[in-house]
C-alpha cells in the first residue's frame, strides 16, 4: 500500500530539501502546513479551493524581480503551482516546493 501525497508530506520533504535550518509544522490533518526556517517571513503550503498547490508569504519582504522556477506561478497572496498533480510524485512536488521558496529567499 502507497501513502497518499498530502499537503503536509509534501511541505516536509521540500523542508529536506531546503536543508539545515528549515523544518515544518503541519495542520492536524495534514491539509497544510507552516514552513519553519530562518527567515521572519513565514511561509505557508495550501491546497487552494482551485486544487493548486499554493506557498502563501507576504510578498512585500521579498522583491517582486524574482525569477520563478518553470511551473511556479506569483500571485497577491505568494506563488503556486498550477500544473501540479499527485501524479508528479511526492518527489519532484517538494522540489519545485523547495525551489520555489529558494527563489524567493535568494538562499
Amino acid at each position: 500500500m502507497t501513502s497518499a501525497i498530502t499537503v503536509a508530506r509534501i511541505a516536509e520533504a521540500a523542508a529536506i530539501r531546503l536543508g539545515h535550518g528549515w523544518s515544518t509544522d503541519p495542520s492536524t490533518w495534514g491539509s497544510t502546513a507552516e514552513f519553519i526556517g530562518p527567515h521572519d517571513v513565514g511561509f505557508s503550503l495550501i491546497e487552494d479551493y482551485e486544487g493548486d498547490l499554493v506557498l502563501e508569504y507576504d510578498r512585500q519582504r521579498f522583491p517582486d524581480s524574482i525569477e520563478l522556477p518553470e511551473g511556479v506561478e506569483a500571485f497577491d497572496g505568494g506563488v503556486y503551482l498550477p500544473l501540479a498533480t499527485p501524479a508528479d510524485g511526492l518527489d519532484a512536488l517538494a522540489q519545485r516546493c523547495a525551489d520555489a521558496i529558494r527563489a524567493i529567499t535568494h538562499h
